[in-house]
């Protein structure tokens, strides 16, 4: 399978509290006609509307790996994985990879925790 795009087509940030998307996104990884994961649309106005940079990003269920695709190929969110990625990424295209990790944990420095504590 090869990658489409990395970003959707005229995509922006959603500025109400009701969101419709009829369709589903066809970017990336992510696959049009499958209609039992939640919209990538809603997750990427989550995660660049409620994170920083470095923020930590915990998604428990990770299913289909929606929300994990949409943090990594935001490349200003710096994500950080486990070592299982991290060895595999060096063998394969990431972005093709991505599959199911019980717990995949992005993480902040311990220096970024503690000036936000401080703010």
């Amino acid at each position: 399978m090869g990658l489409k795009r990395f970003q959707p087509e005229n995509f922006y940030l959603e500025c109400t509290t009701v969101w419709s998307f009829p369709k589903r996104g066809n970017w990336a990884t992510h696959r049009s006609d499958y209609q039992g994961n939640w919209s990538p649309q809603v997750v990427r106005n989550l995660i660049l509307r409620y994170s920083q940079e470095g923020d930590t990003i915990l998604d428990q269920m990770v299913g289909g790996g929606t929300t994990l695709k949409e943090d990594i190929i935001k490349v200003q969110h710096n994500c950080k994985a486990t070592g299982f990625w991290v060895k595999k990424s060096k063998l394969y295209n990431f972005l093709l990879l991505i599959m199911h990790e019980h717990l995949f944990v992005f993480q902040k420095s311990l220096k970024e925790l503690c000036l936000r504590s401080q703010s």
